[in-house]
C-alpha cells in the first residue's frame, strides 16, 4: 500500500445575499460563529449594477454579472450557500449544482443530530473541555458573548466577534459554549470593544479558528484599520471579507472614532517594526476606508494620531480588486492558505486511477457532532507519479475527477481537493499524472487525445527513469547519439578475422564498455564522482544492462550475453550451437552494455 500527502482543512463556503437585507446578514454571522473555520468563509454581495464604490479613477469596471462571477472564482468556495433559493441562476452565476446549498440546508441536522455539512463548534468545545478547561488553570482566559449595550451596534458585533443563533436548530451551540469553556454573556458600551482583541479573550469567532493556521499567498507590507461605518451592510462584508482574505485589520466605526484614538495609537505602535537586514522597510499600519468616502476625512482623523516613526501610516480609500487575477495580486489580495495539519494517508494507483483514503482532523476523528460526508476538506498534496502542475478550471476538473452520485472532489487553485466525513472513507479519482491532465485539458475543449507510437515510447521512458525531472539522466547528447546507435544495431564493433590481423567492423546493438564510459566522461567532464554515480544511476534504473560479448566457435558471430546467461556451456542465438564458456579469460573489451526497455525501441 502506498501513501499520498493531504492538507486537511475546514470546509470553504461562501454566502450570496442581498446586502440591503440586514436579517439575512444577521443569520450569516451567526452561522459562521457556529462552524469550524467560520471566520475564513466569505460573503458575496449581489448586486444588479456594480455600486459606485468599487469605481476607481482611470479603472474599467466589469459588468455586475462578470464581477460577481470573479468573486466566486477569487474566493474558490467548496460550496456557495444562497440565502435565499435561485440567487446564483438570477445573478447568472454557474456553479456546479451539487455543490450550491441553501442556507437552510447548510443549518440542518442529520437524525442523530451531527451536521450535515462542516464541522461545529460543538466538536470544538467539547475537545477544548477534555484538553483545557476541565482543569484548573492559573490564569485561565476570558471566555465571552459579547454583546453591545446600543442595539444599533448589534450588527457590528456580530461581525466583529461573532453571535449565536437564538433559535432554529443551531441555537444549543450557544450552550455548548457557555458550559463547556464556562463563558458568559457580557454587554459592554460600544467604545469599549478594543478591549476584546486582547489575546486572553476567547469569543465566538476566535474559538473558530481552533487548530488552524494561515499563510498569506499575497505579499504585504503592512497591517490595517478600517475606519467603517457600522451600519452600513455593505462595508461590514467588506471588512468580513479583508480578514477572511488573510488581512490582519481592526475595524475603527466612524462614530466612536474619537473615542478610539488610543485604540489606534496602540495597534500602530504595535505593528510598527522593522524588516530584518538589509532592508530598510518598516512594517506600518494603513488606514482603510470606503471609496465613496471623502478622502479628506480619513485625512483628518489621521492627523490625531501619534505616529511612532516615519512612514508608520498610510491611508487608502480603495477596495482590493479582488473580482480580477491581476488585481488580486496586485493589491495584495490573494486569498490565504488555511491548514489544519497535513496527514500520509493510504493510497492506491490502479491502472489510470488512484484510489486514496480520506481523513478528518485528528480531533475530530471520533466525535459524533461531523458530518458524515462533508465534514471537511482533504487538499492532494504529493502523489507517486503526479504532475507538479493541474488546471483548476471546471472544464478540465470534471474530466479529471470522476463525478458519480455526490460530487466529493474538484480542483481548486489549491489543487485537488476531496471532501472528508465520518463514513468517508475514500475516493477514487485519474491518477492526477501529466497524460491524464492533458487527455482532461483536451477534453474540456472538444478534442479527444491519444499518444502516437512515439509518444507511447517516450511516456514509457519517462516512467524508466521515475520522472521528468530524472530525465536529465539521458539528456546529454552523446548519451542519447549512443543510445539511439544501439537501439538501430549502428554501434560499430571490431570484430578479428580468423587468419587475417585485420579487424573486421560489424554494426551491433551494443557498445563495449570503453565506449560507454567516454560518453559518460563527455557528459560530466572529469569530475570522477559524477561519472561513477551516473553510470550507477543508469544501471540501477535498468536503462544499461551490463553483458558480455563472445564469439560462437561455429559461426563466428559475436553476440552479447547478459549475466544470467553466463554458464559453462553457451549457446549461440543465431546459430543455436553450443561453444563452451572461455573460462581461461574472456577479452579485456568482451565487456559491453546494451539498452533495454522503451530505451531499445528503434523509433
Amino acid at each position: 500500500m502506498e501513501s499520498s500527502k493531504v492538507r486537511i482543512r475546514p470546509l470553504r463556503f461562501a454566502f450570496l445575499i442581498d446586502p440591503r437585507d440586514k436579517a439575512r446578514l444577521q443569520t450569516v454571522f451567526e452561522v459562521n460563529s457556529v462552524l469550524w473555520g467560520g471566520c475564513y468563509n466569505f460573503i458575496i454581495p449581489l448586486f444588479k449594477r456594480v455600486p459606485a464604490h468599487y469605481k476607481r479613477p482611470y479603472d474599467h469596471l466589469p459588468s455586475a454579472k462578470a464581477m460577481l462571477k470573479g468573486l466566486v472564482e477569487a474566493y474558490q468556495p467548496d460550496f456557495l450557500v444562497e440565502t435565499e433559493a435561485g440567487q446564483a441562476s438570477a445573478a447568472g452565476l454557474d456553479f456546479p449544482i451539487k455543490r450550491l446549498l441553501t442556507i437552510d440546508t447548510l443549518m440542518s441536522r442529520d437524525d442523530r443530530g451531527g451536521c450535515n455539512y462542516g464541522i461545529d463548534l460543538r466538536t470544538v468545545c467539547d475537545v477544548l473541555y477534555k484538553e483545557v478547561f476541565r482543569f484548573v488553570q492559573r490564569h485561565p482566559p476570558k471566555v465571552v458573548i459579547p454583546a453591545s449595550t446600543d442595539p444599533r451596534y448589534k450588527l457590528f458585533f456580530a461581525a466583529a466577534f461573532g453571535q449565536f443563533p437564538q433559535d432554529g436548530l443551531l441555537k444549543d451551540v450557544e450552550g455548548f459554549y457557555l458550559g463547556a469553556l464556562d463563558g458568559k454573556r457580557e454587554e459592554l458600551p460600544p467604545a469599549s470593544f478594543p478591549d476584546l482583541f486582547k489575546t486572553d479573550v476567547v469569543f465566538p469567532l476566535r474559538a473558530t479558528v481552533h487548530e488552524l493556521e494561515t499563510t498569506r499567498n499575497s505579499w504585504s507590507m503592512g497591517s490595517h484599520m478600517f475606519y467603517i461605518d457600522p451600519f452600513s451592510a455593505h462595508e461590514l462584508i467588506e471588512f468580513w471579507n479583508l480578514r477572511a482574505l488573510g488581512w490582519k485589520i481592526r475595524p475603527v466605526p466612524i462614530p466612536l472614532a474619537t473615542d478610539l484614538i488610543d485604540f489606534c495609537n496602540a495597534f500602530v505602535k504595535q505593528e510598527y517594526w522593522p524588516y530584518p537586514p538589509p532592508s530598510n522597510v518598516f512594517n506600518m499600519v494603513q488606514f482603510q476606508s470606503a471609496p465613496h468616502r471623502p478622502i479628506e476625512e480619513l485625512q483628518a482623523f489621521v492627523r490625531q494620531l501619534t505616529s511612532p516613526g516615519q512612514h508608520a501610516i498610510s491611508i487608502s480609500n480603495h477596495y482590493p480588486r479582488v473580482w480580477e487575477e491581476w488585481g488580486r495580486s496586485a493589491d495584495h489580495a490573494e486569498p490565504q492558505t488555511v491548514s489544519n495539519a497535513t496527514a500520509d494517508v493510504d493510497s492506491s494507483v490502479i491502472g489510470k486511477g488512484l484510489h486514496l483514503r480520506s481523513v478528518l482532523p485528528e480531533f475530530a476523528s471520533d466525535d459524533q457532532y461531523a458530518a458524515q460526508t462533508y465534514a471537511c476538506a482533504n487538499v492532494l498534496g504529493d502523489v507517486e507519479g503526479g504532475s507538479t502542475v493541474i488546471p483548476w478550471k471546471s472544464g478540465v476538473a470534471s474530466s479529471l475527477t470522476h463525478d458519480f452520485v455526490d460530487e466529493k472532489t474538484w480542483i481548486s487553485r489549491e489543487g485537488v481537493v476531496i471532501f472528508a466525513g465520518r463514513f468517508s472513507f475514500g475516493t477514487h479519482i485519474q491518477l492526477p499524472n501529466a497524460l491524464n491532465i492533458f487527455s482532461a485539458v483536451a477534453k474540456s475543449v472538444g478534442y479527444e487525445l491519444s499518444l502516437s507510437p512515439a509518444g507511447r515510447t517516450c511516456e514509457q521512458i519517462i516512467s524508466s527513469v521515475g520522472s521528468l525531472r530524472m530525465m536529465r539522466l539521458v539528456g546529454s547528447r552523446d548519451l542519447i547519439r549512443l543510445f539511439d546507435q544501439m537501439a538501430h544495431e549502428d554501434v560499430e564493433v571490431e570484430l578479428e578475422t580468423e587468419g587475417s590481423e585485420k579487424r573486421k567492423r560489424v554494426a551491433k546493438a551494443f557498445a563495449p564498455r570503453e565506449k560507454v564510459l567516454e560518453a559518460i566522461r563527455r557528459s560530466n567532464g572529469d569530475w570522477e564522482i559524477a561519472r561513477t554515480n551516473h553510470l550507477d544511476a543508469l544501471i540501477h534504473k535498468k536503462i544499461l544492462k551490463l553483458g558480455i560479448a563472445l564469439v560462437c566457435d561455429h559461426c563466428s558471430h559475436k553476440s552479447l550475453f547478459s549475466l544470467e546467461d553466463i554458464s559453462q556451456e553457451m549457446v549461440c542465438p543465431r546459430c543455436s550451437s553450443k561453444f563452451p564458456f572461455p573460462s581461461a579469460g574472456p577479452a579485456k573489451d568482451a565487456w559491453a552494455y546494451r539498452v533495454s526497455g522503451a530505451f531499445a525501441a528503434s523509433n
